[in-house]
């Protein structure tokens, strides 16, 4: 999870498009989680992909 700011996104049905569903305070930790575990109920998600963004370079 990111140091400052975590982007969420959702995907669709199929898992073909991802939609944008904010970026979130990466602090503190328990809000974040806490605002996480709100949308996977909302929105009924069953899986979590975390990944690491990396620039233009591939850094």
């Amino acid at each position: 999870l990111g140091g400052a700011r975590v982007g969420v996104a959702v995907a669709d049905e199929l898992g073909l498009y991802a939609h944008p569903r904010g970026v979130l305070a990466a602090k503190p930790r328990p809000k974040l989680l806490e605002a996480l575990a709100r949308l996977v109920d909302d929105e009924r998600i069953e899986l979590i992909v975390v990944g690491l963004p990396l620039d233009m370079r591939g850094i």
